[in-house]
């Protein structure tokens, strides 16, 4: 796996980890910032690493994670880099090292590029013709294409990158990544150059030729991706080895020709830094990996170089072997009752618990160090023990019943009830007899004069995600049997402490987990302490720490008192020695009180000394070593021991706080691509439809879904870029949801699809935004498309295919209604990976849903686009949008408009009813009782059909997490409450006209031609903004069932322990809930748990309308001053003037305060508002087109309404008086 980056600054990255046998790895990761600081890893030139764990891209404090396949990686590095350059291997001196820290997301900015499937008949045919023709050649060729595969995907690094003694960077570096499969064998390469990089108008490149023994001599291969996304193969190239130093060093700079598709260019690059790498068995390969300017046909850009020769002088590294991975035995006896450390079955955790198998794994590693003396007791005798008891057995029962949330109880009570009963039982004779044999034959007949250490060991703990640390019962100073024996059933009982269960319930584990308990003899200890292998806050492997006291360790495990501070400085080799002692006060000691066991604490005199020799600590870091490399190189946490000078160990485990994603990540985790730093982006639209954060599912599924049916429309209308799920032109960053306006708004134009540019431009921002956004605007559109290239043919068939799906627009919607009816989950499905794999289907058809839903909204766009191209030219931009308005107007059947309707209708029933005051009188929540009662009579069917009807809508509607009206109806029935105070505020007072009288009305001049023209697109765009609320309905209502069913997984998931509660699932991936039904990942539940937390913060978060780079919110002090700003304009979209009092209102639930014949000004509005419409005279928001669901419904409802008025939330305030005029797109204040 290769992953590398770069950025107009300076800033450079490449990351490589390949996978080799024996837990081995090759290890490239090199750094150079803006500041000319320049990093790499220490054992350069060399790249070898050991000790790694075999199984992920895991190696040197270097990990690349997959989050998203094909789409995201993370990439991280806490570890230890060298400074400055070097190319010559020297096992002396490893330089200055320095400790880096760093987090990215990898983010596709293209579909990916097989060498497979994408190389271009004439260079493939040009690399064969030069080789003498043979079989053997074609079984090489055929050999090849199966060992090794590999793709390219070209992509973006976002993160957060921390030098030592420096300040934060955050970071946005473009370059490629490339996944290999199967065997590179660096011996069948003669040589090789590749080339990729990118421009700073967003083109991106990689070109590479290769030489192969016994295979192709020369083969040329490649891609360069145009800003537009156009992705154009490699044709040809003079790109030769024979001409870039193959006797001697690469040239520092040269130029190529290429011929890619239909791009031709000239390639310049410029070396600005070189390191040399050594690669394969005992350094097979030499690699100049090289760091360079790049120019394109007179365009600036960034790139890297690598060039690969064979190396045929010897290795000076010495051969290394990793250390033999502990693998979990056969297991041989799965009764035993006890087990001594020393017995291999003892190693495995199933049968002794975490804590156990550890001891018992140190036990049987051969070192300086020794493992006090010590056996344990299996989880069989934990089971034998519960069914000699059955009452323990109901209450478990029900504990994991209630915390399952099969029945209702106490959590709480019923675990201290459980934790009493357990103490109270006995252990049974058998199991008694088999304890006292195993003590007598490990300590003697005198083993009752000594005193022991009885630790809880339960399956799980002390893992690599969950530790459990302090929360299960040790018990130390032990004597006698029956001491012995209580503390083992206080160590059981432990399992059940409220505390232990609630730490299970949120990390998605096992409530009545099985539990063992190891027994070890105490030591005298002289000093006792803590290891760190690493530094536990930063995770520097450069530093290990120790904590230590006089007595044994529970002093310093448990703070009692100040213990002395050893650092050890650990070179990458492994070399330490003493940074630093920082000496405690050491007031007091424990020690076992010999008489009656336990513990004793005793005062000390603080001499000033550490109470640990420098030997010894050094001694100590080499044990750490020795147990990190035994674990794959994983930082642990040690406590230790010593004793008349011997080291003792006592328990070992993972550190797990090292590696877990800030919130700076996950705030950012799905952050979409840029293509250039300028990257424009816009929320008009997007920013009324799915309104704030989303939920991490949401953002999967539906996201994943828009960006696929929008990059599917795009490759079909516009022909021009390459089909992938890339979301290029609709996508979120903090979780809120953006339109890409240079790679999604503009891409149909004349480079595209033939159409005037600028027109094309226009009519994208009128709208979207009211208003055209400038030349500027179309100068960048001409940057990113000018490259682009797309035939005649293709140009006229992204037209006719609009034309077409105008023509068959009624289809789409029969889809989904077929689409909405079919997709029906098995809901008695008890298994939650079957009803997983049974949601797969349902979501598949939900997305088609969705699919359907674009090529409407597509066609509503296209026919409302062709009027605005009758009316534009003819008048100003503001009469043509305010005659598009009117031309729109009393459009009959809209689904939208039909919800106010239906809302309205049910309050003038109740006004009829004679109980209007009676239900005004009720709560809310009293009123949907009522209304769904049968004493509301009449008023219960017609409340029943709203719901059947639009009970799949509601506020945030699209968003998997939202709470819809069929759920809770709280909000809509206050409406009604409030309509029923003014019956006269719900008479319909709208004046309906004719198509013609309508067109006879408007004022931009048109004439006779344009005039009829207009007469017959009139209805057929009212039918499509029709046909558009209808497709939308239905695919809520795909939704609303997709909601229903993942809701249902997440009750599954309760009741088998996976999750806390079931609307945790909502903040989880799609793929991320297969991996924890299949793995019951401790470390995906607390991401999700994160996530959620993290929601309130993100939901608040505002953004400008329209933004140019990373999207960024709106700081608080970046508030607007409108101390003399009495007036906003925005764009007409619904005719009327109206004087009257505004209500502002940021969220739905400020809105419901709203009085009878208030003008609302928001930011914008969606299905959820619909209720609010019959009481208002008006509406103004901030964001919001001519077919926005606040325009939609305001024509319908004939209210006056004004949309993208910039900052009206800010400049108004509630109880303003206000003038707002829907003719001319103005709002002003009485003064």
């Amino acid at each position: 796996m290769y992953i590398g980056g770069l950025d107009r600054h300076g800033n450079w990255l490449v990351a490589r980890i390949t996978r080799l046998p024996g837990r081995t790895a090759e290890v490239w990761l090199m750094l150079k910032l803006a500041d000319g600081q320049y990093y790499h890893f220490p054992s350069f030139p060399d790249t070898r690493v050991y000790n790694c764990d075999g199984e992920s891209f895991t190696a040197g404090g270097l990990q690349i994670e997959l989050l998203k396949p094909l789409m995201k990686w993370r990439v991280t590095f806490n570890g230890l880099l060298r400074e400055g350059e070097r190319s010559e291997w020297n096992a002396d001196d490893e330089g200055k090292l320095v400790h880096v820290k760093f987090a990215f997301t990898w983010t596709a900015l293209t579909g990916e590029f097989s060498y497979e499937n994408y190389y271009d008949p004439w260079t493939v045919s040009d690399a064969v013709a030069r080789e003498p023709w043979s079989r053997k050649l074609k079984d090489n060729l055929m050999n090849l294409s199966k060992k090794n595969k590999r793709y390219e995907v070209c992509g973006q690094l976002y993160g957060k990158l921390t030098v030592e003694g420096e300040a934060e960077r955050t970071l946005l570096l473009r370059g490629v990544r490339e996944h290999s499969f199967g065997i590179r064998d660096w011996k069948t390469y003669n040589r090789y150059i590749s080339n990729w990089g990118h421009l700073k108008d967003g083109t991106l490149y990689s070109i590479s030729a290769k030489s192969m023994y016994g295979v192709l001599s020369h083969i040329v291969s490649g891609y360069i991706v145009l800003p537009s996304g156009q992705r154009c193969v490699l044709k040809s190239t003079d790109l030769h080895l024979s001409r870039l130093g193959e006797f001697t060093q690469p040239p520092d700079k040269f130029d190529f020709n290429v011929l890619a598709g239909h791009f031709e260019c000239t390639i310049t690059t410029e070396k600005k830094l070189e390191q040399i790498l050594y690669v394969g068995e005992r350094w097979s390969a030499k690699i100049h990996e090289q760091l360079t300017d790049v120019t394109i046909n007179g365009v600036n850009g960034w790139g890297v170089t690598e060039y690969m020769y064979r190396y045929r002088e010897s290795c000076p590294v010495p051969i290394q072997k990793s250390a033999s991975l502990p693998v979990e035995p056969e297991i041989k006896n799965p009764d035993a009752l006890v087990l001594p450390f020393s017995n291999i079955t003892c190693t495995a955790s199933q049968i002794v618990g975490g804590k156990g198998a550890q001891l018992a794994l140190l036990t049987q590693l051969p070192s300086k160090f020794q493992v006090p003396n010590g056996f344990c007791i299996t989880v069989a005798a934990y089971r034998h023990h519960l069914n000699s008891n059955k009452q323990l057995k109901d209450l478990i029962q029900e504990l994991q019943d209630v915390s399952s949330e099969r029945k209702p109880g106490d959590l709480h009570e019923i675990s201290k009830l459980l934790v009493e009963n357990f103490t109270k039982t006995k252990l049974s004779q058998h199991l008694v007899t088999t304890i006292l044999e195993q003590l007598t034959q490990m300590f003697g007949d005198m083993w009752e004069k000594k005193a022991y250490a009885v630790r809880s060991s339960a399956i799980g703990e002390d893992g690599k995600e969950s530790s459990y640390a302090g929360q299960m019962k040790t018990f130390l100073g032990v004597k006698e049997s029956n001491k012995i024996f209580e503390a083992i059933l206080k160590c059981w009982a432990s399992s059940f402490a409220y505390q232990v269960v609630e730490y299970r319930r949120n990390h998605g584990q096992v409530i009545a987990a099985d539990v063992g308990v190891c027994i070890q003899e105490m030591l005298n200890a002289d000093v006792a302490g803590v290891l760190f292998t690493r530094d536990p806050v930063s995770g520097n492997p450069g530093v290990m720490t120790i904590n230590a006291s006089y007595g044994i360790g529970e002093a310093v495990v448990s703070g009692a008192t100040e213990p002395d501070t050893i650092y050890l400085q650990r070179s990458f080799s492994n070399k330490l020695s003493i940074k630093e002692t920082v000496v405690g006060s050491k007031a007091m000691k424990m020690i076992v009180d010999s008489e009656l066991g336990g513990l004793m604490q005793v005062e000390m005199e603080n001499n000033g000394e550490c109470c640990l020799p420098g030997k010894v600590a050094l001694d100590l870091g080499c044990i750490g070593i020795q147990v990190e490399q035994l674990f794959s190189s994983e930082p642990q946490d040690i406590e230790f021991a010593l004793e008349d000078g011997q080291i003792y160990l006592l328990q070992s485990r993972p550190i797990t706080s090292l590696n877990i994603e800030s919130d700076f990540e996950l705030t950012h985790e799905y952050d979409g691509p840029l293509i250039i730093d300028e990257e424009m982006f816009t929320i008009a639209n997007v920013g009324e439809v799915i309104p704030g954060c989303s939920s991490p599912l949401s953002n999967d599924i539906m996201m994943s879904g828009f960006a696929t049916s929008l990059q599917h429309w795009r490759t079909t209308v516009a022909a021009f870029a390459h089909r992938s799920n890339v979301e290029m032109m609709i996508t979120s960053f903090c979780r809120h949801v953006f339109i890409n306006m240079l790679g999604g708004m503009y891409y149909i134009n004349e480079y595209t699809m033939g159409k005037d540019t600028r027109q094309a431009k226009d009519e994208m921002d009128l709208g979207l935004f009211m208003r055209s956004l400038g030349d500027e605007v179309l100068d960048e559109i001409h940057k990113r498309y000018r490259t682009t290239r797309t035939s005649w043919y293709q140009k006229i068939r992204g037209q006719l295919f609009c034309i077409y799906d105008a023509l068959v627009v009624q289809r789409h919607v029969a889809s989904m209604e077929a689409l909405a009816e079919n997709i029906k989950t098995d809901m008695s499905i008890t298994d939650p990976l079957t009803f997983y794999n049974e949601v797969t289907k349902d979501l598949a058809a939900s997305v088609n849903a969705w699919h359907h839903h674009m090529h409407v909204t597509y066609t509503s766009l296209f026919t409302s686009g062709l009027l605005q191209a009758i009316l534009s030219g003819q008048g100003s931009s503001k009469d043509v949008m305010s005659d598009l308005a009117m031309l729109l107007s009393n459009c009959t059947d809209v689904v939208s408009a039909d919800v106010p309707a239906a809302v309205k209708k049910i309050a003038l029933a109740v006004i009829d009813s004679g109980k209007a005051e009676f239900f005004r009188e009720l709560t809310p929540e009293q009123a949907v009782d009522w209304l769904r009662s049968s004493e509301s009579g009449d008023l219960n069917q017609l409340f029943n059909q709203f719901i059947e009807t639009h009970g799949h809508r509601g506020m945030r509607e699209i968003d998997l997490s939202a709470i819809p009206w069929r759920i809770d109806p709280v909000q809509v029935v206050k409406s009604i409450q409030f309509m029923t105070k003014s019956p006269d505020q719900l008479k319909d007072t709208k004046s309906y006209m004719n198509n013609d009288e309508i067109i006879h009305r408007i004022k931009t001049p048109v004439g006779f031609i344009r005039k009829k023209i207009l007469q017959f697109l009139v209805p057929i765009a009212k039918k499509s903004v029709r046909m558009r609320e209808m497709a939308k309905s239905n695919s809520i209502k795909c939704s609303d069932y997709l909601r229903q069913v993942l809701t249902r997984l997440g009750e599954l998931l309760v009741q088998e322990g996976y999750l806390p509660d079931k609307e945790l699932i909502y903040y989880f991936t799609f793929g991320e809930i297969e991996r924890l039904i299949i793995s019951r990942s401790a470390k995906l539940v607390i991401r999700a748990t994160r996530r959620r937390k993290l929601t309130p913060a993100l939901t608040k978060l505002q953004f400008p309308e329209i933004l140019s780079g990373y999207p960024m919110p709106i700081e608080d002090d970046c508030s607007i001053d409108v101390s003399n700003t009495q007036q906003v304009t925005g764009m007409p979209v619904s005719h009327g003037t109206v004087r009257a009092k505004c209500r502002v209102a940021m969220t739905l639930g400020e809105a419901e305060t709203i009085q009878p014949g208030e003008v609302l000004i928001t930011r914008s509005t969606d299905i959820g508002w619909s209720h609010v419409f019959p009481m208002i005279s008006g509406l103004c928001t901030e964001m919001g087109g001519i077919i926005s669901h606040g325009a939609v419904v305001a024509r319908e409802y004939g209210l006056p309404c004004i949309v993208s008025a910039r900052n009206a939330t800010s400049i108004f305030k509630t109880g303003d008086e206000v003038i707002l005029n829907g003719a001319v797109g103005t709002m002003a204040k009485v003064v």
